[in-house]
């Protein structure tokens, strides 16, 4: 695969993961993050210092909630895993060999923190560390479909920028040693390949449609009229 090719992992991951998954978790962000706030914002036990430092951590759990019922509705496997120390529980979608987990983090692109959990998560992507050119993977798909688990973070949070909040998700794969993301993508832009994927495989469709060899008896109803 050439540098300016598809991304290999990004081809996999759409052939594996349903495209109403990914729809579903942007179309419920915002209200995941309204959901949040009311019921941060809403506790009369709490003042403002304590909803603003909950908020984050609420926006997490409400999230990872939202991944269990978007698997359980397109058909994906879920667990409720715990960190190595178990003081902290997270929820971990299978889908193929791809293992997803959620991560509120404070901007795009943002590494989510070491820590050995993560890091043995992280390291059954020890097969894309000598894979990656320019940012690029360059691993043929086939084996990339070889491999028994691949991790990968869905990202999610908030930024603000000349006063106006936004709203960001993304996909990132860790490498093995989670010192760095070796791929990232935005869900808007999936939900675009899915997009062009589907009119692919329509356009492909229709041409193998008329390429079909016509009857034979209609083949002589056609010379006896001509």
């Amino acid at each position: 695969m050439t540098k300016d090719g598809p991304d290999s992992l990004q081809v996999l991951f759409r052939k594996t993961v349903p495209v109403g998954f990914i729809d579903y978790l942007l179309r419920r962000q915002q209200w995941i993050y309204e959901e949040a706030k009311q019921n941060c914002y809403g506790n009369s036990l709490w003042s403002e210092a304590e909803a603003r430092s909950m908020l984050g951590d609420t926006e997490r759990a409400i999230f990872e909630h939202e991944m269990r019922k978007g698997a359980e509705k397109f058909g994906l496997k879920w667990e409720n895993a715990s960190h190595a120390g178990d003081n902290f529980n997270y929820v971990r979608i299978s889908a193929g060999s791809f293992r997803l987990t959620g991560h509120r983090v404070p901007c795009p692109g943002y590494f989510v923190r070491r820590c050995v959990s993560r890091q043995q998560n992280a390291a059954v992507n020890r097969f894309m560390d000598g894979y990656v050119l320019d940012g690029a993977l360059s691993v043929p798909l086939p084996k990339l479909e070889a491999a028994s688990a691949i991790n990968v973070y869905a990202l999610h949070g908030t930024t603000v920028i000349d006063g106006k909040e936004s709203q960001f998700l993304e996909l990132a794969a860790p490498d093995s040693e989670l010192e760095g993301y070796h791929w990232k993508c935005g869900f808007l832009d999936l939900r675009q390949a899915y997009l062009a994927d589907a009119r692919k495989q329509k356009t492909s469709s229709n041409v193998e449609d008329k390429a079909q060899p016509k009857p034979r008896k209609q083949r002589r109803e056609e010379a006896k009229n001509e």
